[in-house]
C-alpha cells in the first residue's frame, strides 16, 4: 500500500513539472497577443516591416519598393496566423494565410517557426 502511495505521489509531481515546465517554455496566446502589437523588422530582410495593431490589422511594407501588403492577425494555440487581404491598395485575387508558431517573444525580438516553408525567422522590434 505504502508503495502505491508514493509511485501516485511522483506520477502527481512529474506531472505537475511537465506541466510547469511547457507553460515557462511556450508562451500563451494571451501573452503573444500583447506582446505581437507594434512595429518589427524581419532580421534577414531589413528592408521589410511588419506592424500588427491592436485592433488586429497588419502592415507589410518594404522600404526598397517592393510591393505593400495589408491584412488581419490572430493568434491560436501558439501559432500567429496572419491573413493577407489587400495587396498594392487592390483586393488579392485570393487570400493569403501564413501561420507561423511562436517559439519565444519578448520586448525586443520574436522567433517564429514556419510550418509552411520549414524554417525559423527572427524579428526585432522597431
Amino acid at each position: 500500500m505504502k508503495k502505491l502511495i508514493i509511485i501516485g505521489f511522483v506520477s502527481i509531481f512529474i506531472i505537475a513539472g511537465l506541466f510547469l515546465w511547457h507553460r515557462l517554455k511556450h508562451p500563451t496566446d494571451e501573452y503573444i497577443r500583447h506582446e505581437v502589437v507594434g512595429a518589427w523588422s524581419d532580421k534577414a530582410e531589413p528592408t521589410k516591416t511588419i506592424e500588427a495593431k491592436p485592433d488586429g490589422s497588419l502592415i507589410l511594407t518594404y522600404s526598397d519598393g517592393n510591393p505593400s501588403f495589408h491584412g488581419t492577425w490572430e493568434v491560436t494555440n501558439g501559432c500567429l496566423l496572419v491573413f493577407t487581404t489587400v495587396t498594392n491598395g487592390m483586393l488579392s485575387q485570393e487570400a493569403e494565410v501564413e501561420s507561423d508558431q511562436v517559439i519565444s517573444i519578448n520586448e525586443k525580438q520574436m522567433v517564429v517557426y514556419s510550418n509552411v516553408r520549414k524554417f525559423s525567422s527572427t524579428l526585432l522590434r522597431k
